[in-house]
Parts: C-alpha cells; structure tokens; sequence
C-alpha cells in the first residue's frame, strides 16, 4: 500500500486577526513531524519499489535462462520435456506478472515523487514565479530559502515566511510588545478593554520605564496626567489631575465664530434640576501643608424655576478671608443681570444694574456707559435708597447722583454731574443740581450759564478784591468788596453771562480818591453819576439784561460804617 503524504493545514497570513494567526500558525508547524515521517515513508516505499522492480527484472530474466535451459534439455529430453512443459509456461507466466507489477511499482512512485514536486519545489535562493515544471504556482506550495535560511509558503498571490515572529502577534499572558501597535476594529463591541480587578493601575502610558510624569488610569477610573500619584483637597480627590504649569488648554480650530467649550452638566439623577441647585464650580485651592484648601471659587447656579428651553441662571464669585478656610461669596450676577457686590441683588420697579455694599461705613464703585459717543449720553446714576421697611410697590429711591457728557467735541467730550431728589411723600425724584463742563452750577437750572446760574433765591459769597482793584470777574461771584485810598478806581467787566439777566453787587469803602465808572454804565435820572463822599462805605449796583453790553446803577451811598 503506498503512502499517501498528508495535505497541510491553512497557512497562516499576516491579515489573519491575531487569535486566528497564532491558531493557524501552531496547527501549520504542529502538522510538520507528520508531514516528515510521510515524506521520509514516502522515499522509503519508492526506493523499495525500484528494489522490487529491479529484482522482478532479475527474476525474469532468469526464468528465461531456464525456461531456455529447460527447453534445450527438452530436446534430448522430450518426454521430460513434455511433462515440464506446463511448468516453463508458468513461469514464464509468472515472470510477465512479475515484471506488469514491477511497471506499476516504479509508475506509482514516479507519480508520488512527480506530486511531491509540486508541493516541494526545493532549495532556492529567491521566490519561484512557477513551479518545478514550468507550470503556475498554487496555493500551498512551499520551498526553502537558502538565502534567508527559512521555509515559505505561497498564500495564492505571495510567498510568506513559514517562520513565526513574535513580534507579529500577541501573547496572550504577560510579555512585551515591541514597536508600533494598531487596533483596528470596525465592529459594534468595545474595541478595547482593560479590566483590572486588582489594586494596581488599569492603564499607564509612559515615554520611558522610568517616566515620573505619565498618562495613568488608576483601577477606580481617576485618570491623571503628568503624574503618577492622586492628590486630596478639602472636597476629595478629582477623577481626572492633571500635573502641569498648563495643565489644561482647549482648542478649536474651525473656520468659524465658536468658540472651543467646557461644559458642565447637571441633572437630579435624570430629573430637572430646581431652584439653587449649582450646576457647575470652578474652585481654586492652595497646599496647607495638609490638604489643598480653596482660596476663591466661581459658581454657576440655578436662579428661578427651570422649564422646557428656560433655565435662569447667576454666577457667584466668592473668595476665602484671612484667617478663615473656606471661601465667602462676595459678588454675584444675577438671572437679570443684576449684579451685587457684598450683597445679593434683588431687582425691583426700578431695574437694579449694580448694588454694592460697604464692608464698612463705606462703597466705592466706578461707573462706565457702553452707550455710543454723544452729547447729553447718562453715563451712570448712583441711587441711594431709603429703609428696607419701604414698600416694594413704592419708589424706594430717594436721591440719584448721576454723570453725563457735555460738550460737542467728539470724543473728547466734557461731563456734568446732576443730583435729584425725591419730595416728602412723593414717588418722583426731580433733579435739582447740575455742574456743568464749564464749572457753572445749576441750581433747578438745567443749562446754567454762570458760575452759579440760580432758578429762585440764592445766597452769595463774597468776593474781595484788593485796595484800588476795580475789575470785576462775574465767574466769580455777584458780590464784591474793594477798597480806594488814593487815586482813582476804575470798574470793567468780565466773564459777563451772555443772554441772561445778570447783578452784581459791589462794596466800596471810600476812604480817599475818586471812583470811576465805564462807559457802558447808565446813571438814572439826569444820567449824572452819584456824588460818592470820601471817607464814606457806598454800595453800588450793576445790572445788565444784555451780557454786558449796558449796565444800570442802583446806589445806595455815603454809609458811615
């Protein structure tokens, strides 16, 4: 019976997935011993085969040499001839069978030997591109590489290494993977997964073995990065650190407006969140010695009922006091806008934009419009309220202190500062006060002209002017005091409202000399001017309703004292 060499299993490729290439590459080695007894079987039989045959050519070429012998012998022998006669033709019967199986021995091992050339087409120095007979390669095939001192096989389009390298492939516990590593899975399952039921780390990804700085999952899922230990702060440990001077940057790098975004999200376990709720911190800590303590945090909260699209918010900014250990909320901006420094805002009829509270006696605050660049632009109110006893229907305001521009040259405008006030049992402030660009002050006049521009009674300082002094700035006052001793004393006017109804009073104390008068001053009745006696006081009274243009005197003179 001839032996038939066994066909070897898959051959193993390198886009076999991992699992599949090491079960294929065991099965293909493992079927090799079997693969070589056959082989060694194989030469065996042919060999004997070519024996036989040969010993059967021997035999029958013996046979002959008898049956001639014996025929001979027949001749002299005829009877004996005759009676052996059946014998020589059976031998000679014999011998023919013995030579057709001797043929069919050598065909059959030609045939085993012409196979095994195909599949084995030997030692060569380079990849065969046909097979021993000329003939195209098929899968299956295999041939040893004297060059590269290894055995490959042909996949149905290359030839491969039958050599395993560990490189290629995964162990499947404990090792080492040299080199680059892809996972690439197009697959519904997870693609990955590290499962760590220990107490060591779950992932660690380092640049060298001894990195002090790497990217760690530790087996509770806290990544950190930059680090490989996880730190503590008042409130516990985060589940991702970072250890860093940057220690996080976002970046967006689309061709639009949006920006890039961290997002807090908060739900009560899948429900809407309610009024106060806080749906995101930013904390700030520094090291004790103990733990991380916070020194300032910004607070994202819940300000009013949620809905369906509406969800009110406001933002708290609160910072930790010398010698305390947690943080104090100290500014915050409301759902409107509404914005409370050392105090909550509460918006009433009158629109609260910023309320500050001293921490003691005292707030400061600067004020800055957003309004574009105009004459007459608010550009802040200050109000001041009266107690919290006040009804919230009521107007609680009680003065408004506010800033405005004025002037016409664009910006570079001057300002004016008005004050109203609000009436005994009245709900409208009226302002009352207003200085202008100019220095003028408007007492109940909004667009005041003088230095003091009055709508009703006034009291007026006094302005002194030097012995002999007779010029008269009207931006300085409405009554004046000078003195003559010697010589003559001349009056002018300057600085004289313009459009206006303007006074001034001025007191002389005469003790010598003359006093003159300009011009533009008018004298009633004969248009003479006063008799005005030496060592006398005289008050004299300048009035003009043309800017200066003409004055009238009212006189009242010679006073003792």
């Amino acid at each position: 019976m001839v032996t038939v060499v066994t066909e070897l299993p898959p051959v193993p490729s390198r886009s076999n997935a991992p699992d599949l290439f090491a079960d294929r590459a065991d099965a293909f080695l493992g079927a090799f011993p079997q693969f070589r007894n056959e082989l060694n079987a194989l030469g065996a039989e042919i060999e004997g085969a070519g024996a036989d045959a040969a010993a059967q050519v021997a035999l029958a070429e013996a046979q002959v040499t008898l049956a001639t012998t014996q025929a001979g012998i027949a001749t002299t022998q005829a009877g004996l001839a005759l009676t052996r006669a059946g014998d020589a033709n059976t031998s000679a019967n014999a011998a023919a069978n013995s030579a057709s199986d001797a043929l069919t021995s050598a065909n059959n091992a030609a045939a085993s030997l012409a196979d095994f050339d195909l599949k084995y087409l030997g030692s060569k120095s380079a990849d065969p591109t046909t097979n021993n007979s000329g003939g195209a390669l098929v899968e299956g095939q295999i041939y040893w590489h004297s060059g590269a001192n290894e055995l490959r096989f042909y996949n149905g389009s290359t030839w491969t290494t039958a050599n395993l390298v560990a490189a290629n492939y995964f162990v499947k516990t404990g090792d080492t993977i040299t080199g680059p590593t892809i996972v690439n899975v197009n697959s519904a399952s997870t693609a990955l997964r590290v499962t760590q039921a220990g107490t060591g780390n779950a992932l660690v990804v380092e640049d060298v073995a001894s990195d002090t700085t790497p990217f760690t999952i530790l087996a509770d899922g806290t990544v950190l990065a930059g680090t490989s230990t996880s730190v503590s702060a008042t409130a516990g440990a985060g589940k991702i650190q970072a250890e860093s001077l940057v220690s996080f940057m976002a970046r967006y790098a689309g061709v639009d407006t949006s920006p890039p975004i961290i997002d807090f999200l908060k739900s009560r376990n899948g429900a809407v969140v309610v009024n106060g709720d806080s749906v995101g911190q930013l904390r700030f800590s520094g090291f004790d010695g103990t733990l991380y303590r916070r020194v300032a945090q910004i607070t994202a909260n819940v300000d009013g009922v949620p809905g369906t699209d509406d969800m009110p918010g406001n933002l708290s900014f609160a910072t930790t006091a010398d010698g305390a250990a947690s943080p104090t909320e100290r500014m915050r901006i409301t759902s409107a806008g509404d914005v409370g420094i050392g105090v909550t805002p509460t918006a009433a009829a009158n629109q609260i934009s910023l309320h500050i509270k001293g921490i003691s006696d005292r707030a400061n605050v600067n004020l800055e419009t957003a309004a574009a660049d105009g004459s007459a632009v608010t550009t802040g109110t200050l109000s001041f309220y009266g107690g919290t006893s006040v009804s919230s229907s009521a107007e609680k305001r009680v003065v408004i202190v506010g800033g405005i521009t004025d002037g016409a040259t664009a910006n570079h405008r001057g300002g004016a500062f008005t004050i109203s006030t609000k009436a005994n049992n009245s709900t409208v402030l009226t302002e009352y006060f207003r200085i202008n660009s100019s220095g003028f002050i408007g007492l109940g006049q909004a667009s005041p002209i003088a230095r003091v521009d009055v709508s009703g009674n006034y009291a007026s300082n006094i302005i002194a002017l030097g012995a002999g002094v007779g010029a008269l700035d009207c931006s300085l006052g409405n009554y004046f005091t000078t003195s003559v001793t010697t010589g003559t004393l001349t009056f002018s006017f300057t600085n004289v409202p313009a459009s206006r109804a303007f006074s001034i009073t001025v007191e002389v104390n005469h003790t010598a000399g003359t006093i003159a008068f300009p011009g533009s001053v008018s004298f009633p009745n004969s248009g003479t001017a006063p008799t005005l006696t030496a060592g006398k006081r005289h008050l004299l009274g300048f009035i003009t309703s043309n800017g200066g243009t003409t004055w009238r005197l009212v006189s009242s003179t010679n006073y003792n004292t």
